[in-house]
């Protein structure tokens, strides 16, 4: 009677361990550290399931719910049959898979809030001598994405994200009619160097004595890093029209003296 009491036990713990690992396939003694279920081809690649239910295929280590490893770079290994380019789904207002910095697919919004910033002169001149900051007093358009100081003419960054950069002058009222050319550019707000990538231009007077001119544009496409995401315009050199350093130049308040920044 023992013995068939026995006999039954050890069937019932066998059943209870088969029950709780399930190896299929090749190498069928061997089952994957932590799996509840392996099934492993003769390739060597694995499709598991884990005991805390992640599903892993190509990778016995699923670090989420579902996890596919193709082995090959570039290569997600998921394939939708019935959405591709040649049967679009016909969806209205469809949101955006993506990946994140872990490679697990996120939903993406399809409309992503770009950031962009425009500011210009209003209300006064600006004299600036080379060395000095342009500073824009009023912001014409925003989002609210970018933030800026109409006291010091700076704009912050977001650190990753890269824009699109624009920037003009109009001037007026040259000093003396000494005032030639005004060189400027966009600068690291904390160090004054300039921006790397950056442009620079040269605006022109139109007369000697009295009148505006403008001309050369800047056009930059710059991606903010950290310690170099605080932008702001800079005067870098003034000079006369015998090319030597002169003194300031004014930067008229008609709204065509300004920059706008624009997330790519």
């Amino acid at each position: 009677m023992k013995v068939k009491q026995i006999l039954i036990a050890a069937s019932f713990i066998l059943a209870t361990a088969a029950q709780a690992q399930v190896k299929v396939g090749s190498n069928p003694t061997t089952i994957s550290s932590n799996a509840v279920l392996d099934v492993e081809g003769t390739s060597g690649s694995h499709t598991v399931v884990l005991q805390n239910g992640n599903t892993g295929v190509g990778t016995v280590t699923p670090g989420n719910k579902v996890e596919i490893n193709q082995g090959i770079a570039g290569n997600s290994g998921l394939r939708f049959s019935q959405i591709n380019s040649t049967t679009v789904p016909t969806t209205t207002k469809a949101a955006t898979l993506g990946v994140d910095n872990n490679g697990d697919v996120v939903v993406v919004d399809g409309a992503v809030t770009r950031q962009y910033l425009s500011v210009a002169r209003v209300n006064s001149y600006q004299g600036v001598s080379g060395g000095q900051d342009i500073v824009f007093n009023s912001i014409t358009s925003e989002n609210g994405t970018i933030p800026y100081n109409t006291s010091t003419g700076v704009a912050t960054l977001t650190i990753g994200k890269t824009y699109v950069i624009t920037a003009a002058l109009h001037l007026a009222q040259y000093s003396a009619g000494s005032f030639a050319w005004i060189r400027y550019g966009f600068v690291n707000a904390e160090t004054n160097n300039l921006l790397i990538p950056t442009g620079t231009a040269e605006t022109q007077a139109a007369g000697a004595t009295t009148g505006s001119g403008s001309s050369g544009g800047i056009s930059v496409i710059y991606k903010a890093v950290a310690g170099a995401n605080t932008i702001k315009l800079r005067a870098l050199d003034i000079f006369n029209y015998e090319l030597n350093t002169a003194g300031q130049a004014n930067i008229r308040h008609d709204r065509y003296s300004g920059f706008v920044v624009y997330e790519l």
